[in-house]
């Protein structure tokens, strides 16, 4: 047989037998949940046979032996198929001719003996003899007739093939019929000569409905991946869809690679993806998911005349540029509800949310996909994938955590296209460890930038583009040396700044490669995220001379979770006595956290400060020459003794910083009520009466002269009052209140206290 050409379900049955293996799932195409799959699947072969309208199914692989098929992939479809001619045999009075059931019998499921001899039930027309459609339906018929066991009922196929016939009775958010069965789907038609019209439709040599079969005896498939692919077959899936859409758009362009991706669909790349299937033995969600992400960056990276597509038509009304973003937001919807709910619902809405380009989708996308997948296979059969030290649950193929697929964020996307522009080139290219290990090593580096609160920098659309635009020039073969030959780089953002830090060391390692295995040390370190700029930059430049020092240095002060307990105080102190008011302003560099650490470390603007703590050998004396310096830091006018402040507590704050509130500066976590206040007349005031034992707080820091929160609430004999961040001093819950201006001290202010409580007493 020409196994490119369409052929009919019956005009199958005429040549070959149908069996459906002991080793593959049941039939799930009936099962609950999977009524709009029905819907979707029946509505098109009805309106096929109605309109005469050529509708072409996916593949049917398998292997004939004795003129019997066994389905690898297909078996839903050939199920339906049959249940659909059975039901029109027996409703155009066919099933009575001899020949009918016959061929009818030639279909049979070996899954169980129980399903097997229902099919042949089914083909004996004396057991529907009595059968009347105006007054019977189907199911109800065939379950109340004593040739069907009630046992049969706990039989999977079975329960779905009456599913099937019957549908669900249910109706749409419409309130509207949901036509999901056989029986309901011809509802409307009563007449045998209609039955007889559409027995001769699906019959006919130029049947409407047809599909491909493509034998697989020839491409010497293993036992191993016949078991694998039927446990694959548990119920029709999205992949299932999207695939077969995708092989009826390459068979539609007639592109020669149809057939070679066909098959690699199910074969050689289906065994790829079963090393990471879920404890069912399932893999068409991680299938569906590789290929949503694999079109969702051809989207992103596509070009149109030197633009890219989804900037295209931006500030116009041009159609264009609307088509493909609806495409790429779907696609980001797909990607976030699969993962997120690990594909419970339906999501597939067919191949057009997956055409750009004027709506279509070029050859060189399905040819990229196949030169990566399969130089990836190639490559993995003798290498493992090149793990990040800091992200080792990223996975190129989709992985299930706790039956959960493992989702990707915006920097993981892009080590996503990065990993396939490696595997993107024709078989010449030497696809060796080495190099891969040196790419991805690499990509990480670029992408993995965070801020002082830890998140990642790349965090939009527009911070992935330009990380994407920046590796699109480099070779993923022979990165060092392109990383050299990149014009300087401009910018001053992290990735632009992650990007200089790569030159800078593909440079050294090109010079003197015995630096290679130090960087890469360096990189692993702690929480570096392979950052380590700071141990070859000094206050002024580069300075390799000192790399050695330096990280000794930080494999002393520094921990995994970022300074270790003994230096808390003395680096964060050592760090501020060296600021100026633009460096603390708005900054977390009192906490010891890693992120927090890892941003100074890198940050040109403690460049100095960290050189000078680095280079150090005694943290106490550089604090004591620090001390001997400048004591104070005039922040808007409001002058901070910088020895004095009270380390041990702002460390407490996990993500402290500095900020205003009513001319008040306050040292507090984000977002957050709790601050460390400093207000030098006020702070003042309230620690000399404290120390006299004449005001009692809460608020108080130890004996320090600073305090918690912007509002200081105290007892002055026996009274409550409030020291407002607005400079206004109240009895709480009380409206009088007292101004400290200009003329109020430590002197004076328990006068006024007292005029305060004199003015509420004679009320």
């Amino acid at each position: 047989m020409d196994n490119t050409k369409a052929i009919s379900f019956w005009q199958f049955l005429e040549k070959y037998k149908i069996e459906i293996p002991i080793i593959q799932r049941d039939y799930a195409q009936g099962r609950k949940g999977k009524e709009e799959l029905r819907r979707s699947f029946l509505t098109n072969l009805k309106e096929a046979l109605d309109k005469e309208k050529e509708l072409k199914l996916d593949f049917v692989y398998g292997a004939i032996n004795n003129n019997t098929l066994t389905p690898l992939d297909g078996q839903q479809r050939l199920t339906t198929l049959w249940l659909l001619h059975w039901y029109v045999a027996l409703r155009a009075g066919k099933l009575k001719e001899t020949e009918t059931q016959e061929k009818l019998k030639k279909f049979s499921y070996e899954t169980r003996v129980s399903s097997r001899e229902f099919c042949e039930q089914l083909c004996n027309c004396e057991n529907f003899k009595s059968f009347k459609p105006e007054n019977d339906k189907i199911v109800e018929f065939i379950t109340n007739q004593t040739w069907f066991y009630s046992a049969w009922k706990q039989d999977p196929t079975i329960q779905s093939m009456l599913r099937m016939l019957s549908g669900t009775k249910e109706t749409d958010k419409s309130g509207n019929d949901f036509i999901d069965g056989i029986e309901e789907l011809f509802d409307g038609v009563k007449d045998l000569k209609d039955f007889t019209e559409y027995w001769e439709r699906l019959s006919r040599e130029n049947c409407p409905i047809t599909f491909y079969h493509l034998p697989l005896e020839n491409f010497g498939l293993s036992d191993d991946l016949y078991i694998k692919m039927n446990a694959r077959g548990k119920q029709l899936t999205d992949f299932e869809n999207l695939k077969a859409d995708l092989i009826g758009y390459i068979q539609e362009n007639k592109w020669e690679i149809q057939n070679d991706i066909a098959i690699k669909f199910d074969t050689t790349w289906t065994d790829l993806f079963w090393e990471n299937k879920n404890n069912e033995n399932e893999i068409d969600d991680i299938y569906f998911t590789f290929l949503n992400r694999f079109f969702w960056n051809e989207l992103f990276i596509a070009k149109k005349d030197g633009k890219h597509i989804l900037d295209i038509g931006k500030g116009d009304e041009t159609s264009t540029q609307e088509n493909e973003n609806h495409s790429y937001k779907y696609l980001n919807e797909i990607d976030e509800k699969i993962e997120k709910n690990n594909n419970t619902e339906r999501f597939y809405q067919g191949l057009d949310k997956y055409k750009y380009f004027d709506r279509e989708i070029p050859l060189d996308c399905f040819e990229k996909l196949r030169k990566v997948l399969d130089n990836y296979i190639s490559y993995k059969k003798d290498n493992k994938d090149y793990e990040c030290s800091w992200n080792k649950e990223f996975s190129f193929i989709p992985k299930y955590k706790e039956g959960k697929i493992l989702t990707l964020n915006q920097r993981e996307r892009i080590v996503f296209y990065a990993i396939y522009k490696y595997f993107d080139h024709d078989t010449n290219i030497q696809y060796t460890k080495e190099s891969f290990d040196r790419w991805m090593r690499v990509i990480w580096n670029l992408v993995s930038g965070e801020d002082n609160s830890g998140r990642s920098n790349i965090r939009s659309t527009s911070a992935m583009r330009k990380a994407i635009e920046f590796i699109e020039e480099l070779d993923a073969h022979n990165v060092y040396w392109s990383l050299i030959g990149q014009e300087k780089i401009q910018g001053n953002s992290e990735f632009e700044e992650r990007c200089k830090e790569e030159i800078e060391k593909a440079r050294k390692i090109i010079s003197d490669k015995t630096w290679e295995q130090a960087i890469k040390d360096a990189e692993n370190l702690l929480f570096f995220k392979g950052t380590i700029r700071f141990l070859f930059r000094n206050d002024v430049g580069t300075d390799w001379d000192n790399f050695k020092t330096k990280r000794d240095k930080v494999n002393n002060y520094f921990e995994e979770g970022g300074i270790k307990e003994d230096y808390k105080v003395k680096l964060a102190k050592a760090l501020v006595l060296q600021c100026n008011k633009e460096q603390i302003y708005d900054k977390q560099i009192f906490n010891p956290n890693a992120s927090t650490w890892l941003w100074i470390l890198s940050s040109k603007d403690y460049q100095k400060a960290v050189h000078n703590i680095l280079m150090n050998d005694n943290i106490d004396k550089l604090l004591e020459s620090l001390n001997n310096n400048s004591n104070t830091l005039d922040l808007n006018g409001t002058s901070l003794n910088l020895i004095n402040l009270p380390y041990k507590e702002m460390i407490k704050i996990p993500k402290g910083r500095f900020r205003y509130n009513y001319k008040l500066l306050g040292y507090y976590e984000p977002y957050g009520r709790d601050a460390i206040t400093f207000d030098n007349k006020r702070n003042e005031i309230l620690s000399n009466l404290c120390n006299n034992g004449e005001i009692m707080t809460e608020n108080r820091i130890n004996n320090t002269t600073f305090f918690w929160g912007w509002d200081i609430d105290f007892t002055y004999k026996e009274k409550s009052f409030r020291w407002k961040s607005d400079n206004n001093v109240c009895l709480i819950d009380k409206d009088k209140k007292i101004e400290v201006d200009d003329k109020i001290n430590k002197d004076n202010f328990t006068q006024k206290l007292g005029e305060l409580l004199e003015s509420d007493n004679s009320n």
